[in-house]
């Protein structure tokens, strides 16, 4: 019980600092990383870049990739617009 508390309070703290939830910001991390290894590693496929961030499968990878992806298009272009 005391691993929840400290979890949900880990989630919280997280929340409130950060303009992403904990599992954005872990999701982003696992993408930004698996980005730059595929980049690197052109000879390994993307079902072992899945199974390496722990997907079960390249179709459930290739979705959080494309969600991603189109949710750091929508900030960027925020960021533009309110920057002009």
């Amino acid at each position: 019980m005391l691993g929840v508390i400290h979890l949900l309070w880990l989630v919280m703290l997280f929340s409130k600092y950060s303009s992403e939830t904990l599992k954005q910001f872990i999701t982003r991390i696992k993408m930004e990383r698996s980005a730059i290894f595929l980049a690197i590693n052109s000879e390994i496929s993307v079902t072992e870049i899945a199974f390496k961030y722990g997907y079960n499968s390249s179709s459930s990878y290739n979705k959080a990739f494309k969600t991603n992806l189109v949710i750091n298009e929508i900030y960027s272009l925020l960021n533009e617009i309110s920057n002009d």
